[in-house]
């Protein structure tokens, strides 16, 4: 989010795969938004899913998320 910050960027867009519930339930903590729904595009071991794209504008709000050694901070 920080590189966001730095170059200026209006939105921050994520792609999970329709299985990842959890990411999901994260995104929308953060206020993410669901924009919309790739049915069957990704392939694992002969079985296909969705991909699930989720977008967040970086304009006049704030956001902490950490994951692993990343700290990524964001107003927005």
């Amino acid at each position: 989010m920080l590189v966001a910050q730095k170059y200026d960027f209006y939105n921050f867009v994520a792609v999970i795969l329709e299985w990842n519930k959890p990411s999901m339930k994260l995104l929308e903590k953060h206020k993410f938004k669901r924009w919309g729904l790739l049915p069957r595009v990704a392939d694992f071991n002969g079985e296909l899913c969705a991909h699930v794209y989720y977008d967040i504008n970086l304009q006049n709000r704030e956001i902490e998320v950490n994951k692993g050694n990343l700290l990524f901070t964001c107003k927005y």
